[in-house]
């Protein structure tokens, strides 16, 4: 009897633990939208409102109105001058579980700007979805956007946009992982005898919230390919394009970071001649940054509206620590020729007046470089072989066997290549 009674009372304490749970995510949930759109307004300058609707203790219903002002929209597009704000309208719906809850959030094509435009493009079914799982007990946030394909043809365009996911793991303040996957888009003009194709995309990049500032300490993208071309005028054929980058503590005081970039292949071809471009590759390793600095650089650029006070605080103290610069690696083949460069750039002491101030700007930077062409590129690049020779025949260039040699300094406010000035 007594353990039908004791095992009753844990089912009742356990039922009014979930019970209790709901109602304290429900009120979680009410304070933190509107203090999540607070946050975003602040940081994007778009106007956003909420409205909520129907409540019930298991569920949450409302609506977000979001505001292009025509100040909004020029300062980002100056070629576009509006005479009234764009609106547009998302409904969203919660289900709320103990310390847990799931938002689906659609566009309402029944109001709003956005909702009038995709009807006049015939996307009036075109369904963008954003979903979001929030858990109270462990502070993360998983959320992912998902754009469907969308077909428009309109005047003799023809625009297809291929589907795109982006999906954040992280926490609750923005400190996380972001991660693009986009299938790629083809454009059409036939009239202008004009293609443009893009190939698989993807990237991700991991962003760190530090007093208030994003910081995104390594990223990467991946484009498969594009290809644009212009009639008989243009033809560019890209393929194999990736980038890295990596931000670290050098020391307790300085940053390090790395920035790489490598590319497959990129064939152009305008006006009957043609250059190709294969094994292309970019190395670049930044030292001794000041760590106060870059955050305060970071934040000067967060806003909607750049601090220019801030911006220029920021750069005095990058300036006043210095740092130097290597070029590990900047190389690829020019029409299946061999060309590179390999150096350091050393910046000292200085300040932002000095630093833009001519020949005094120039004595902060020391540096030395090593370029290296292959003897035959004239050959396989004719357009540049006038320019080459004339290099070689004024020292700019030494021939060493079968390359091109220049020996770059730049010290105490003087360029010289192969100690000539410069």
């Amino acid at each position: 009897m007594k353990k039908g009674v004791m095992g009753g009372a844990a089912a009742v304490l356990l039922v009014g633990g979930a019970v209790a749970a709901c109602w304290f995510t429900g009120q979680a949930f009410d304070k933190q939208v509107p203090a999540e759109l607070a946050k975003a307004q602040q940081l994007s300058g778009i106007q956003l409102e909420w409205t909520p609707g129907k409540t019930s203790f298991l569920s949450r219903e409302g609506a977000i109105k979001m505001v292009l002002t025509p100040e909004f929209i020029s300062s980002h597009y100056p070629e576009l001058t509006p005479e009234h704000p764009f609106e547009l309208y998302l409904s969203t719906q919660t289900r709320i579980l103990p310390l847990y809850s799931a938002t689906q959030i659609v566009l309402d094509k029944s109001r709003g700007d956005l909702a009038a435009g995709l009807v006049e493009l015939g996307l009036q079914g075109w369904e963008p979805v954003l979903e979001s799982r929030n858990s109270l007990w462990s502070r993360r946030n998983v959320s992912t956007l998902t754009l469907p394909e969308a077909n428009v043809a309109k005047q003799g365009e023809n625009l297809k946009m291929l589907p795109l996911v982006l999906g954040y793991d992280g926490d609750l303040n923005g400190s996380g992982k972001l991660n693009l996957d986009w299938q790629g888009m083809t454009f059409s003009q036939p009239d202008q005898q004009t293609e443009i194709n893009l190939a698989h995309v993807t990237g991700q990049a991991e962003l760190d919230e530090i007093g208030g500032v994003l910081m995104v300490p390594a990223s990467e993208g991946d484009v498969a390919g594009l290809s644009v071309r212009i009639g008989d005028e243009l033809n560019v054929a890209l393929q194999g394009l990736s980038t890295r980058s990596h931000v670290e503590g050098d020391d307790a005081e300085t940053l390090a970071s790395r920035y790489e970039t490598r590319l497959q292949s990129l064939k152009l071809a305008m006006d009957g001649e043609a250059v190709a471009l294969t094994e292309g590759e970019m190395v670049v390793d930044i030292k001794g940054m000041d760590l106060e600095g870059y955050r305060m650089l970071q934040q000067a650029n967060s806003g909607v509206d750049m601090d220019q006070q801030k911006l220029e605080q920021a750069l005095n103290l990058l300036l006043a620590r210095g740092a130097t610069l290597s070029l590990s690696n900047f190389s690829a083949k020019v029409n299946a020729e061999p060309v590179s460069l390999k150096g350091n750039l050393v910046l000292s002491s200085t300040t932002l007046d000095k630093l833009t101030n001519g020949v005094d700007g120039l004595r902060a930077l020391t540096g030395q470089f090593d370029a290296i062409l292959s003897g035959k590129l004239g050959n396989a690049l004719p357009q540049a072989a006038p320019l080459l020779q004339g290099l070689t025949a004024m020292g700019y260039l030494k021939a060493e066997g079968n390359q091109l040699k220049a020996d770059i300094n730049l010290a105490n406010g003087r360029l010289t290549v192969n100690s000539l000035p410069l």
